[in-house]
């Protein structure tokens, strides 16, 4: 099929569109027509085009056209679900659409009532397409998605439960007549009558029995596990699915080489030899079953360490309210557009993360922020999709959608933590390689003594023997795979995940989100803590007091036009105070931002420079000292002052303030870590005398106060602080305006690792997140910065202690998890081995073997659950 496409002069609405449309649609040849109106573009495809006929056609509609040799149009496809009628006329439906504009091609799917359409983007939207079904149709339209977030997520854990249940039952309907023959061997069956009981001159009727059920369960419902191990030791690692296969085949086996002998009529001195072989046949399929509840079990418990997931996905709406053209219409999210105009009524879901252009709401942020009290939302207040409407109404412009909204972020966040590896885990991974093995030489020097002392005649052995009235080969052989099977290390994989699962799922009930495994770990070896000034232990919203003007032919107004035409184009704190009520912004050419300095640009022809004295510096514009006076007598009050200047000479000095200087909780935080034992630190690239006085404000001891620091500095520092003994008496220790730390502050003894975490607002910290042992982003604004591991979405920093809290418990629980299940082996595998059975006449057999096995995961997991239980402490300040 053949393409051509034209660029069209002269087309200004709907009407010039359609008669585009109309007209070319006429032409033989043509099996398609797009017509682009924003775009000027007419798409067609057919067979046989005849472009000088085409150019024709359209100048004779009235429009002035050209071809485009190459042009690359941009395809849709969306499937809709028709709802609300079983009878459907396809080849009708199929018609209309392949008549509208844009539409170039319809198909139902195998599924019933779902249509997707291939459609051209330039020329139509995906919610045009579904207005037209609509009204084509009178059925209710949704967009259909099989691979949802919300649907994954749930049907995804329910599929694994469901899965594990049928392998279980599947398993259970053969084993429970095996465990019935077995009871009735053991009960009706001896050396003497075992005559009575052959079938034919071969095997008796129980052991063939025994051995037809045992089959299917072991290597139909037990394939997973073979699949498991092979795939396992195809890689070079023995996982836990070996350990099953070992011990479970092993019985399997020998139950079936017994059975073989007695076909073949081997001959015996005892024939109980044989009946209690058919045993392992119980043995074996009771495992598989065993361990398959254990898997359901598991399963379904690992289903509540998801449910913060589940919730927040839950969260995620389908539907929302749509003005278009001054009406209302309920319009399926996938829809939208950013841009687009949504209104939400009190009791309803926001579905988009947007600002409000009118309208005043209370809305509940909890989702969000772990905070159950209502946050007004008034015109240019943001909003978050998921978050609810109290009370009021609001009109919403759509900011973000889809993977870019904060609560796809948020669910992104919580689902890596949950899927990554810190290196306790990584720990424990290795030891499971190791562990099989070793368990697997055990079992078989299991097996080579008690065969030894069996089949040696040790009296003691011989006596325990006969005591329970078995073989001797039997007797010996069951210690070996009760090692095998009691050693499973399930419990082991489970310790690290479960926990981590359930301490990201608790997290976020508090507002505060842990973005990988790691920081767990990292918790226990905090030994400092490094606050950033402005955000974070100040408000960070700093306000221009006033505009100090030092050139006679510039006034006021017209400085500060060109200074917020040049900071328009930052993001810094700083910046957003001086553009703050300058309504004309004019365009700025080469704008730069230069980290830790500040800014420059071209505004009107004029090179502009906003910034502190190492900008001056860095473009040699003059500071006389009269101007350095008037500076320091600001700073001495605790004010930033910044130049702002022009054709080397400064314009203006502007002098900001913070609304409220100290966050009210930053004493309180800072006291209570000192009261912990950390050692608390603070770093600014503001002044040091402004520094100084929000480091008294705050009880932040001055000796451990840095300013005038650049990103690159903060990072250096965190470095350094992380190899330094902080607990050491230092010979000096000074705040500097050039490097980091003088060289004069020195250790007087060794330095020795302490784990620094690093809190910053995330906008110029990126560097010393990065850093840090744990770095912790304040504010709920930018919840994707990448180089924090938590994010605190409260911006409170109080909750930098409730992190600290919780990372420590959840590693205390990941080291409970880890001992109970060492202390679990390291009395099981002995007692599984015998080695305590002839003196006190007790071991663990097989089955009890698998139980305890099954039981010890699952213990692993209520632990982990036990989280679930956590509530901040109480502090003492």
């Amino acid at each position: 099929m053949e393409q051509k496409v034209f660029s069209i002069q002269g087309m200004t609405c709907t009407t010039c569109s359609n008669t585009l449309f109309n007209g070319l649609s006429r032409l033989p040849g043509i099996e398609h027509v797009s017509v682009c109106l924003l775009t000027e573009k007419v798409l067609l495809k057919g067979r046989n085009l005849n472009p000088d006929k085409i150019k024709l056609t359209i100048e004779n509609l009235g429009f002035d056209c050209n071809e485009i040799k190459e042009w690359n149009i941009l395809d849709g496809e969306v499937t809709f679900e028709l709802i609300g009628s079983e009878l459907i006329n396809k080849s009708k439906i199929q018609s209309v659409l392949k008549k509208k504009n844009g539409i170039s091609d319809v198909e139902f799917l195998e599924k019933p009532n779902l249509i997707k359409v291939l459609y051209v983007a330039d020329a139509i939207k995906a919610r045009e397409i579904a207005y037209f079904l609509e009204d084509a149709t009178n059925m209710k339209i949704s967009v259909y998605n099989e691979n949802s977030r919300k649907g994954e997520l749930i049907e995804k854990q329910h599929k694994t439960m469901r899965i594990w249940l049928k392998e279980f039952l599947g398993s259970l309907i053969f084993t429970i007549p095996i465990f019935i023959l077995g009871i009735a061997v053991t009960q009706l069956v001896d050396s003497d009558n075992l005559e009575k009981e052959r079938t034919g001159d071969s095997l008796p009727a129980c052991n063939l029995a025994m051995w037809f059920l045992a089959t299917p369960v072991q290597f139909w419902f037990g394939l997973r596990f073979y699949k498991g191990s092979y795939k396992s030791l195809k890689s070079g690692i023995a996982n836990m699915d070996v350990l099953i296969v070992l011990g479970t085949s092993s019985a399997y086996i020998y139950g079936a080489i017994m059975n073989m002998l007695y076909i073949f009529d081997y001959q015996s001195d005892t024939n109980m030899h044989y009946i209690e072989a058919s045993h392992s046949f119980e043995t074996s399929s009771l495992l598989i079953s065993i361990i398959l509840l254990g898997k359901y079990l598991e399963s379904r418990s690992k289903h509540k360490t998801t449910d913060a997931i589940t919730k927040l996905a839950n969260l995620q709406i389908s539907s929302a309210v749509l003005l278009e053209n001054g009406t209302e219409r309920e319009v399926d999210l996938a829809l939208l557009e950013v841009g687009n105009i949504v209104k939400v009524y009190p009791g309803s879901s926001i579905p988009v993360d947007g600002i409000v252009i009118e309208g005043d709401a209370w809305v509940n942020e909890a989702m969000m922020t772990g905070e159950s009290s209502l946050v007004n939302k008034t015109k240019n207040s943001n909003v978050f999709g998921g978050t609810i409407v109290n009370t009021g109404v609001i009109l919403v412009e759509i900011k973000k959608l889809g993977k870019d909204s904060a609560l796809a972020q948020i669910i992104d966040l919580v689902e890596n933590a949950q899927s990554t590896k810190p290196a306790i885990q990584k720990f424990a991974d290795k030891i499971s390689r190791i562990f099989v093995p070793c368990v697997v030489l055990f079992a078989i020097i299991t097996w080579i003594v008690w065969f030894c002392l069996v089949y040696g005649e040790n009296h003691n052995a011989i006596h325990m023997m006969n005591k329970i009235n078995e073989c001797k080969f039997v007797f010996a052989f069951k210690f070996g795979i009760s090692v095998l099977i009691i050693a499973c290390p399930c419990a082991l994989g489970l310790a690290v995940p479960t926990v981590i699962m359930v301490a990201t799922g608790v997290a976020t009930r508090y507002g505060i989100l842990i973005k990988d495994g790691e920081s767990l770990e990292n918790a226990a070896k905090i030994k400092t803590i490094v606050f950033d000034k402005t955000g974070t232990l100040t408000s960070g919203k700093p306000k221009v007091k006033e505009f100090i003007m030092l050139l006679a032919d510039y006034n006021e107004a017209n400085v500060r036009e060109l200074v917020a035409s040049v900071e328009a184009n930052s993001e810094h704190p700083v910046a957003k105070a001086i553009c703050e009520g300058i309504k004309n912004v004019k365009k700025c050419q080469n704008f730069h931002n230069i980290e830790g300095e500040g800014v420059t640009g071209i505004v009107d022809n004029k090179d502009i420079y906003v910034g502190n004295t190492k900008l001056m510096e860095r473009f040699k514009i003059q500071v006389d000292g009269k101007i350095t006076k008037i500076k320091e007598n600001f700073e001495n009050k605790g004010q930033t002052v910044v130049f702002a200047a022009t054709n080397r000479q400064i314009l203006s000095l502007i002098v900001l303030e913070d609304q409220d200087l100290v966050r009210p909780e930053a004493p309180i935080v800072v006291k209570e870590l000192k009261t912990l034992g950390y050692a608390v630190w603070m770093i600014t690239g503001d002044n040091e005398r402004c520094a100084k006085r929000v480091a008294e404000a705050v009880g932040i001891p001055i000796c451990n106060v840095l300013a005038n620091c650049y990103p690159a500095d903060k990072k250096s520092k965190v470095e350094e602080l992380q190899y330094q003994n902080l607990y050491k008496k230092r010979t000096k220790s000074v705040i500097t305006t050039t490097d980091v730390e003088d060289s004069s502050a020195k250790l007087t003894n060794k330095a020795s690792y302490g784990g620094v975490l690093f809190v910053g607002d995330g906008i110029n910290d990126s560097p010393s997140l990065a850093q840090a042992d744990i770095g912790i982003a304040i504010g709920g604004t930018d919840i994707a910065i990448d180089a924090a591991s938590i994010v605190l979405l409260k911006n409170d920093l109080k909750d930098v202690l409730i992190a600290l809290d919780l990372t420590s418990v959840a590693l205390r629980r990941i080291k409970y998890n880890f001992f109970w299940t060492f202390i679990y082996n390291i009395i099981g595998i002995p007692m599984a081995a015998g080695v305590i059975y002839m003196k006190t006449g007790v071991y663990i057999d097989s089955i009890m073997a698998a139980a305890t096995m099954a039981c010890s995961s699952i213990a692993v997991i209520f632990s982990s659950l036990w989280l679930n239980r956590y509530k901040p402490p109480k502090f003492r300040n």
